[in-house]
């Protein structure tokens, strides 16, 4: 079991955007792939009354199976427990649908991770996770980590604060169609 603490930032260049990424010199751990991702859920939403979250995340034949505990107190960041492991995604969603949950809300992007050390002393060695997110609402960086280590690398990109996302993906996905007058039914490349 682990917490995962992480933000959003909106990227509204993403060539400028990577040129300040590559002033602090981080890490590619993984490059640009494709993600489909499956949030499930039982009749009448019963896990997002919770706060919880169940995801099959595919990338080419690989999946992931994730489990997100509710939302623990934060002002700054999202913070919650998470639970994953590697999966067969086709055969993880079948056996899931068949158990009686159903897919509640598809999205897909093109993610990049990257490392960036959020400090140069002993005392502060920090690991981000910086992940590029293209999706067709837009591209988003997340940033996970320690608290002080995310504040850290979003500073140094650039951001404050008060630019700090909370918000899931579907949360973003539902604002976006409001705003634009769109069916909010899945957030997929078309």
């Amino acid at each position: 079991m682990s917490t995962e603490v992480e933000i959003k930032l909106p990227v509204q260049n993403l060539k400028v955007f990577l040129g300040k990424l590559g002033g602090l010199r981080p890490r590619r751990v993984s490059e640009r792939k494709f993600e489909d991702n499956f949030v499930l859920d039982l009749p009448q939403m019963k896990l997002r009354q919770k706060g919880l979250l169940l995801r099959v995340r595919r990338e080419n034949d690989n999946g992931m199976l994730t489990f997100k505990g509710p939302l623990q107190f934060s002002r700054d960041f999202k913070v919650r427990e998470e639970l994953e492991t590697e999966v067969n995604p086709a055969e993880v969603l079948e056996i899931f649908q068949r158990l009686g949950y159903k897919i509640s809300f598809r999205y897909q992007k093109y993610r990049t991770v990257y490392q960036a050390r959020a400090g140069t002393g002993k005392k502060e060695p920090w690991l981000v996770r910086v992940m590029i997110d293209e999706t067709p609402i837009g591209n988003y960086v997340e940033l996970e980590g320690e608290p002080q280590g995310v504040s850290r690398i979003a500073e140094a990109l650039g951001y404050t604060k008060k630019e700090f996302i909370r918000e899931s993906y579907y949360s973003l996905f539902l604002s976006y169609c409001k705003k634009n007058g769109c069916p909010s039914r899945e957030m997929v490349f078309r």
